[in-house]
């Protein structure tokens, strides 16, 4: 999955200062992240991680990205809250009888610009999404949308490719800010969190089914801790340090490495149960910001998701290995 040898930039060394950084960034469109000297070492190591790649050109983002054609790519996105419109501000003030009102008044809004004379146009100064992470194999690639200022068509294909499945934790806020600000609708999402309650649900009795969190999930499938102080603390929109960049691929390749694993632990669940465990528990797609079922109704329409169709909890408890 090299790009172009030409693109190559020399490995950013620990010490060097922000202007040169800033230079690489401008020469090469990317540089690559230096392996951090604190306790994030032993978690690269641990999620056999070996190269973050930080990308801030949309050709350079396309070269690396084309590559990708099928599996399972672990995804995430870093975000800032979104500024409204003038129009989207006067919806949000209206005096509706009820919040479905409100709802259906932004839908309508919506699909007058995407389908308007020349398209949608993505503005990037009200844009709250900041980076989006991309994790195959041992390479995380985080794509600075903030500095790209525009959307790969290589980054678009992987989100609506229904070949290609991504992995994450609490993807429907994901799913959202991809919608407010991008206008796309993702297909096939897999929540490694879902999985993983899924592997274990005696040990969550007495709660109701839900995505375990990237920190639980990654301590309790994989054995390793995560830190996810940084994300209370980083600016996203702002100028990012090597640490906010390791912080944010770390999430894309823990996400990739426990679909990994889960995938085996739930097979091997099934053969002792000797039941299967549906698929659509913990897959989906997305329309308007909202997570749909993969399969559409008898009349091609598309069905929301929830976590009630998992058979195994009801009433807010885990009730038993149910069909």
């Amino acid at each position: 999955m090299d790009a172009d040898a030409t693109h190559n930039p020399t490995t950013t060394e620990e010490g060097e200062d922000k202007e040169l950084k800033a230079a690489k960034e401008r020469m090469h469109g990317w540089r690559k992240i230096p392996v951090p000297n604190d306790a994030n070492r032993q978690v690269l190591e641990a999620l056999e991680l070996s190269e973050i790649i930080y990308v801030v050109n949309e050709n350079i983002a396309n070269e690396y990205l084309q590559y990708i054609t099928d599996g399972p790519v672990g995804f995430d996105t870093e975000f800032t809250g979104r500024k409204p419109s003038v129009a989207e501000t006067q919806i949000m003030g209206m005096k509706a009888h009820s919040p479905t009102a409100k709802k259906n008044a932004r839908s309508v809004l919506q699909y007058l610009e995407l389908f308007k004379d020349g398209g949608f146009n993505i503005d990037w100064e009200r844009a709250g999404l900041c980076t989006v992470q991309i994790c195959v194999q041992s390479t995380t690639w985080v794509l600075d949308m903030k500095k790209i200022r525009a959307l790969p068509q290589e980054l678009k294909r992987i989100m609506t490719d229904p070949d290609i499945t991504l992995v994450g934790v609490g993807l429907v806020s994901d799913v959202n800010v991809i919608w407010e600000d991008l206008r796309i609708d993702m297909q096939s999402l897999a929540d490694v969190g879902l999985m993983a309650m899924l592997w274990r649900p005696e040990d969550h009795a007495d709660e109701a089914f839900r995505n375990l969190s990237l920190e639980a999930a990654a301590q309790k499938v994989l054995g390793v801790t995560i830190d996810k102080g940084r994300q209370k603390t980083t600016t996203w929109s702002e100028e990012l340090s090597d640490e906010d960049i390791t912080y944010a691929a770390i999430d894309a390749a823990a996400s990739l490495r426990l679909f990994e694993t889960l995938v085996s632990c739930l097979a091997e669940k099934e053969t002792l149960l000797e039941k299967n465990i549906p698929q659509s528990w913990y897959t989906f797609n997305s329309t308007e910001g909202e997570l749909t079922r993969t399969k559409k109704s008898f009349r091609g329409g598309v069905i929301g998701w929830s976590t009630r169709d998992c058979t195994w909890f009801v009433g807010g408890k885990f009730q038993g290995y149910f069909p």
